[in-house]
């Protein structure tokens, strides 16, 4: 048996992805003879019998899988992941603790998380209360993209953005945007776009106030959204945002009640913008055709395109950065 296995590693040396199911101590063992350079995905369960019982073994494996796979650069463990053994990981680029469960909370703070020099991507979906970490992130040089929970922790999320906030170009919000205060976001100085998912408990006067200050917004998604409740409300955000050239409302139903018989707030919103506004609608009910009808002027284009799918968990943020070539050094 250990000729077939020696035989199906040798096969596999040009693989660049990878998936363990309850991997052991001994099963690793095995495959300590070979290195594969070409490996570059990592996805991993721990046997739970001797992982729990032995933070030895546990380690031991993570070690033989950092030297058997020298070149990796994105890993997601399922279940239990011990911080300390970033460091082992090198090449690290993306990091996806998206099945980090609330029984594995580590209990000391995780800095290590804050220490991978290459780190692009990363995945956090549990609340850690160690606000250094999150701080620690924004000073991470090749940070792309970043997700985390913070459950309404107004001071971290202002502290985040104090550090960086003028990197953010995207932020992704699900269900959770309400707990923050107006002048957090005032930090954003150069953000792009902002995605709302679920955002039924932010009140439309505190949206206003919010988009009002982001000065160069230039897109807007409004996701399951239902509390703009007429077409003067959709014309108000339109205008207390000039900077604004897509508007993307989706699962949004609009009753027919919906649409003002005038035309007059439309029209004036659209005629006093310096440049045009797409609006894309989708899945807002059987209305295409009433839209077709109302919605025209010079400066609007509208279209009914599904919009892509975010992959984001409730209550979670999302930010994204600009890319490390734009960035200068102010660490």
């Amino acid at each position: 048996m250990p000729e077939l296995l020696d035989i199906f590693l040798s096969s596999i040396k040009a693989t660049q992805e990878l998936q363990f199911h309850w991997v052991t101590l001994e099963f690793l063992k095995l495959w300590e003879n070979f290195t594969f350079p070409n490996m570059k995905t990592l996805k991993y369960t721990l046997d739970e019998d001797w992982a729990n019982v032995s933070n030895t073994d546990a380690d031991e494996a993570l070690t033989i899988m950092t030297k058997i796979f020298p070149g990796l650069q994105s890993v997601k463990p399922y279940g239990g992941f011990e911080c300390s053994t970033l460091v082992k990981f090198t090449q690290l680029r993306q990091l996806d603790l998206s099945d980090w469960t609330m029984d594995y909370l580590p209990y000391h703070c995780p800095e290590e998380l804050a220490t991978c020099p290459l780190i692009e991507k990363l995945i956090i979906p549990i609340f850690l209360y160690f606000p250094e970490v999150y701080e620690g992130l924004m000073a991470l040089p090749k940070m792309n993209t970043v997700s985390f929970y913070l459950n309404g922790q107004d001071d971290i999320l202002a502290a985040m953005l104090e550090k960086r906030g003028n990197d953010v170009q995207k932020m992704i919000f699900n269900h959770c945007i309400w707990k923050f205060s107006v002048p957090t976001f005032h930090k954003l100085r150069n953000l792009r776009q902002l995605t709302l998912l679920n955002e039924n408990r932010l009140k439309p006067d505190k949206l206003l106030k919010v988009i009002a200050n982001l000065k160069q917004l230039e897109q807007l998604d409004l996701i399951n959204y239902q509390m703009i409740l007429c077409e003067a409300a959709l014309w108000q955000t339109v205008d207390c945002c000039p900077s604004l050239k897509i508007l993307n409302i989706s699962n949004m139903y609009l009753k027919k009640d919906f649409y003002d018989v005038n035309r007059c707030v439309m029209e004036k919103t659209l005629s006093n913008r310096s440049r045009d506004l797409r609006l894309n609608c989708h899945n807002t009910g059987e209305n295409e055709k009433l839209m077709r009808q109302l919605f025209k002027h010079p400066r609007l284009k509208l279209s009914f395109e599904p919009l892509k799918r975010h992959d984001i968990d409730k209550s979670m943020i999302q930010m994204h950065f600009k890319p490390s070539s734009q960035i200068c050094d102010n660490f």
